[in-house]
């Protein structure tokens, strides 16, 4: 999910982009700053994950009780 996102690459090179320090010092770094900008990233674009579902799920719901009262809606089959 996160991958096919169009900011992912660039949220994942801004936490890895720190430099400096021993080698271990610096993956600790770059890990922490890396988990940062992936929960900032999630809280962005995913937070309301559930909203969106129920969203989706009401639509469903209408699109079916349309289905049902228009059967010979060509429109309303299609949709």
């Amino acid at each position: 999910m996160w991958a096919d996102h169009q900011n992912f690459i660039a949220t994942v090179e801004e936490g890895w982009s720190l430099n400096g320090g021993y080698a271990r010092i610096r993956l600790c770094r770059k890990l922490k700053a890396l988990k940062n900008s992936l929960k900032a990233f999630n809280s962005l674009h995913y937070n309301h994950i559930s909203v969106t579902a129920k969203e989706a799920d009401l639509a469903l719901q209408d699109a079916q009780l349309q289905l049902e009262s228009n059967t010979e809606d060509a429109a309303v089959r299609t949709r």
